[in-house]
């Protein structure tokens, strides 16, 4: 016949659900607040990437815009066929070449009237003077004192320009301009001669068609770039040609950048765009390199600086109301725990206290039941006891004591058994061998067994088991347990008790017996303090198993089916940490 198993409370065994602990809880919330700061952290460096690209495309489109304006420029200079400032010419472009013309002039006239300056007041040497010449760009510079008479030059004299100076003299003239030829042939030479302070000679500076072409790509990227406007936040732009020199320069360039080329080696001469953010006599900037390509000439370098403080302060401002959310969500997290570890230890100590009160009402019902039983119980050895003390003058006097004896045992094995249920003792844990203590339970009940015809095997006693236990009350509770079992077998029968590991926390005592076996319906009420299926007894045996058993943090388990026997697995918890 099939075996049905039950628990421990003599009932079908209920699906466990999981229960979410407080520190399970929390470590669900520490991971949940990880990866919040991950996302927002990622969030800033794509909000900064955003930002900084922002400001890139500024710089691209305002470096593309002045490329433009100065190929433009530069085309239209190209279309005229010949410069004079009183002359015509054969486009019809009269508006734009005034503009150009009026700038160039006056930007070479400034610098004429600055070495005219710098040389009355002994500020420049000869030295000096050749340096200037290759450092602006010039052909030539020529001083002459107040007769014609050669002061400086740097290259040979042009005779046109000797020519043009004696005319000044002669005419007592103070300017004369001849830059403007025609663009696409060569002419002798392309000066600008300038009477010095107080007429005290002659300053003329002269260019060739190479040095003329850079001055005249100076003045178009002047024009460009006020023409299109310079972003707001621009620190510095400076633009360079192939040989280094430089066509433009805003005002807060740093020394640093002027005197200097951050690209070295292939980056020089790479097509790509050289990119890096800096941080600059404490300011924060975005340092752009960028070639510009233009027609019919050779690339020009744009170091362009452009100021990201802003930006950093509305990343900044953004980040601080980030974290400040983040604390705030981590204040309520942390908040949310300690009231749910507060409310929970509330709630599991009232639980602990319904349970212990349950536990002593059920206790004194169970008394209750019980004190018919007793009282019954004790007064057979009573009547017994009376009836042979009656016959002690007609019997033989050792026959009749003993039977008193015996009585007497049985009055005490009662009150001894109702004792022990009343009293609530705690558990003395001790490291104890439960191999050790099966054997024990063996030799102390094989006496009593064989003089009743039953057999008591053991095994699996072989190996050491140590865990943690009060020895005294689980030796108790086997005891009970063995004699139950033995009582259910009627002539002979064996009764075997066997230890093993379930895993490696749970240790399985089982005890079979070859006995009359249990009722499917009698399976939930062994372990019913008032129930037995025994003629004699209170049936407190089982009861008082159980609770040990159930103290020890473990259960038991039945399996029974009439005619075959029974079998209790005992389920005890190796390591200490039970209730």
């Amino acid at each position: 016949m099939k075996k049905k198993e039950y628990d421990s409370i003599g009932s079908p065994r209920p699906s466990r659900g999981p229960f979410l602990q407080p520190l399970a809880l929390a470590g669900v919330c520490f991971v949940f607040v990880v990866l919040l700061l991950t996302l927002a952290a990622m969030d800033f460096r794509a909000l900064d990437k955003t930002l900084v690209a922002y400001v890139e495309k500024q710089g691209f489109d305002f470096i593309g815009t002045v490329q433009q304006a100065v190929d433009f420029n530069l085309e239209r200079t190209n279309n005229i066929q010949e410069w004079d400032l009183d002359g015509t010419v054969s486009s019809g472009l009269v508006d734009q070449r005034p503009s150009l013309q009026e700038s160039m002039v006056m930007e070479i006239l400034q610098l004429a009237q600055r070495i005219d300056h710098e040389t009355e007041n002994g500020m420049l040497s000869n030295e000096a003077l050749s340096a200037l010449v290759s450092r602006q760009g010039l052909w030539n510079l020529i001083l002459f004192d107040d007769r014609g008479g050669l002061k400086f030059n740097k290259r040979s004299v042009p005779g046109d320009v000797e020519k043009a100076v004696s005319m000044m003299i002669r005419d007592h003239e103070d300017l004369n301009i001849h830059l403007f030829e025609n663009l696409n042939e060569s002419a002798s030479s392309r000066f600008l001669a300038l009477r010095r302070k107080n007429g005290k000679g002659f300053a003329v500076l002269v260019f060739d068609r190479q040095s003329f072409l850079f001055w005249r790509l100076k003045m178009a990227l002047e024009m460009a770039v006020d023409a299109v406007g310079m972003p707001s936040n621009t620190d510095c732009l400076l633009i360079r040609d192939g040989k280094g020199r430089t066509l433009f320069q805003s005002e807060t360039c740093p020394d640093v950048l002027i005197e200097g080329d951050p690209l070295t080696g292939d980056a020089k001469n790479a097509d790509s765009i050289f990119n890096v953010k800096v941080l600059w006599e404490g300011r924060s900037q975005l340092m752009m390199v960028e070639k510009i390509t233009l027609r019919e000439q050779t690339p020009l370098t744009a170091y362009l600086q452009l100021n990201t403080e802003n930006l950093d302060l509305m990343i900044g401002k953004e980040k601080r109301w980030g974290l400040m959310s983040m604390g705030f969500m981590v204040f309520l997290v942390v908040l949310s725990m300690w009231f749910l570890y507060r409310n929970q230890n509330r709630h599991i100590a009232r639980v602990r206290q319904m349970d212990r009160l349950l536990q002593q009402a059920e206790r004194l019902s169970a008394m209750g039941r019980l004190a018919s039983g007793v009282a019954h119980e004790i007064r057979n050895p009573l009547n017994a006891i009376s009836m042979a003390c009656q016959r002690l003058k007609e019997e033989n006097l050792q026959q009749l004591s003993g039977v008193i004896r015996n009585e007497i045992g049985r009055l005490n094995m009662i009150v001894e058994e109702f004792l022990g249920l009343s009293k609530e003792r705690r558990l003395k844990l001790e490291k104890t061998d439960l191999a050790d203590l099966v054997q024990q339970v063996g030799l102390l009940m094989e006496e009593e067994a064989r003089a009743r015809g039953i057999e008591i095997r053991t095994s699996g006693i072989e190996t050491t088991l140590m865990m943690w236990m009060d020895g005294n009350r689980i030796k108790q509770a086997l005891i009970n347990m063995v004699k139950n079992a033995m009582d259910a077998i009627i002539a002979s029968g064996t009764v075997t008790i066997s230890i093993h590991r379930k895993g490696k926390d749970m240790a399985v005592v089982s005890l079979s017996d070859t006995g009359t076996g249990l009722a499917e319906e009698d399976l939930d009420k062994i372990f019913n303090l008032d129930f037995t299926t025994k003629e004699q007894g209170l049936g407190m045996g089982l009861a008082l198993s159980h609770e040990i058993i159930k103290a020890h943090g473990g259960e038991i388990k039945v399996q029974s089916a009439p005619g075959v026997g029974t079998t209790f697995l005992i389920l005890l918890p190796i390591k200490a940490g039970m209730n």
